[in-house]
């Protein structure tokens, strides 16, 4: 034909369209990205289907043969997508603090986390959810004395609230380096909502995947959480600041292999 089209009536074999509702079955056991499940949910739609069956177009011949080959003899397993992991890698996660220290200095220390999980669907490296864990009982300021001192039912009160939780509850992107975290931050047995920005310091390949660095900061009233030491010097000053500042920095290793490098 001079405009190399084509009448064609489509005719699926009973054998060909057990193949596609088989293929989109597996699809959803195994899992696929959510950008892609729109585009399959529509073409193994049953009105997609039956429009194959029965409708009569006059498309172009190569389209023809393509979408035959597309959608009856692609093997279900090349569609479908390997789940996406992200892990933290704990030893390179840190949680900071400072406080004042008889309002002429500060205070330094560390807690550890004990636990890090980041929730990611994939595409990007701002997560859908964080939930952490710190290890307060193990908590180091480099100083014996201080350290029982902030483990004592005056701070922190190992003995019965051993660790902290945060768990996110709203995370928003802000630009390609940064988004915004809000959450609930629970210490002793008092939760409170807290909102930080956090930076995607960058990206580099890790094995068969990538390595992504993230930085945050957020400050607190330790008050707040029912820490309210009040104590004050010989000379009337404040022993130590109700302001707590809090520094992060997180690793984490996935397989995304949509990400690409970045530093």
């Amino acid at each position: 034909m001079p405009d190399e089209t084509i009448k064609v009536t489509f005719q699926i074999r009973p054998m060909a369209k057990e193949r596609l509702v088989s293929l989109k079955r597996k699809l959803l056991q195994e899992g696929y990205r959510e950008s892609e499940s729109s585009l399959i949910e529509r073409l193994l739609a049953p009105s997609f289907i039956s429009a194959l069956e029965t409708h009569v177009k006059r498309v172009p011949k190569v389209l023809c043969v393509l979408a035959l080959l597309v959608l009856i003899a692609m093997p279900a397993r090349s569609l479908a997508t390997e789940p996406v992991v992200w892990n933290a890698d704990l030893v390179h996660c840190r949680a900071e603090f400072t406080v004042s220290h008889m309002v002429v200095s500060k205070v330094w220390g560390h807690i550890p986390v004990q636990e890090l999980t980041i929730v990611n669907a994939g595409r990007t490296p701002v997560p859908q959810r964080i939930d952490a864990v710190l290890d307060v009982s193990h908590e180091d300021t480099d100083n014996h004395d201080r350290d029982a001192d902030l483990r004592s039912p005056t701070y922190f009160d190992v003995a019965k609230y051993p660790t902290m939780t945060f768990h996110s509850t709203s995370i928003k992107t802000k630009s390609d380096s940064e988004f915004v975290v809000t959450g609930d931050l629970t210490i002793k047995n008092v939760t409170k909502p807290v909102t930080f920005p956090v930076q995607i310091v960058g990206i580099i390949p890790e094995g068969n995947g990538w390595r992504v660095g993230y930085t945050a900061a957020l400050t607190i009233d330790r008050r707040d959480w029912g820490i309210v030491d009040s104590r004050l010097t010989p000379a009337g000053v404040l022993l130590v600041g109700y302001t707590v500042n809090i520094g992060l920095t997180v690793e984490a290793v996935t397989n995304d292999p949509w990400l690409h490098a970045r530093t």
